[in-house]
Order: C-alpha cells, then structure tokens, then sequence
C-alpha cells in the first residue's frame, strides 16, 4: 500500500513541473496559432506589413475592449509604440503611432 501512496506523491509532483517545461518550449507565434487573441494578431500583422519587421519582434497587448467588441491594444516593436483599434470582425480600424 505504501507503493501506491509513493507514487501517486510522485505524479502528483511531477504533472505540474511537465506543463510548467512544456509552456516554457512554447514560442511566441504558438499560442496565437493555438486560437489566442486574433485582434493581438491582427495588430501585430498590420504593424509587420507597415513597418516590414519580423512579427516575431512584435508583441502586442490589450488595453481596453467595449461591449461592443471594439479592442485598443498596446503594440511594441523594440523601442517603438502604437496603438491598435480592431473592430469586432478582427479588422483593423486604426493605428497611430505613440
């Protein structure tokens, strides 16, 4: 009996550690993939055509969204900022340099 209680302390330790190594394998484009944030997505697409960086160097973060489904987003490219407004179809309708 006291095998099973070993080893159910055992796995019981070890899950958590395997999905802590495996969010830690994860890239950056994986989780919008994965069916993240598309309006993030969005944004960070719009700002790699306008700008022609790599949009694994942009990262981006939402800032507010309204009942209606409009989304302001904060977008980072190195030193660099905008602002990201997509409407509810994940379309962007605004971005401006900050």
């Amino acid at each position: 009996m006291k095998d099973v209680a070993d080893m159910t302390r055992t796995a019981t330790l070890l899950l958590p550690a395997a999905a802590l190594i495996a969010l830690a394998s994860c890239s950056a484009e994986e989780p919008a993939a994965a069916g993240g944030d598309p309006g993030a997505l969005a944004c960070r697409q719009q700002v790699e055509a306008s700008e022609g960086v790599d949009i694994a160097k942009i990262s981006a973060r939402p800032v507010t969204a309204d009942v209606a489904g409009i989304g302001n987003y904060d977008v980072f490219m190195g030193a660099e900022s905008f602002r990201c407004t997509v409407d509810r179809g994940g379309e962007v309708v605004a971005l401006t340099r900050t």
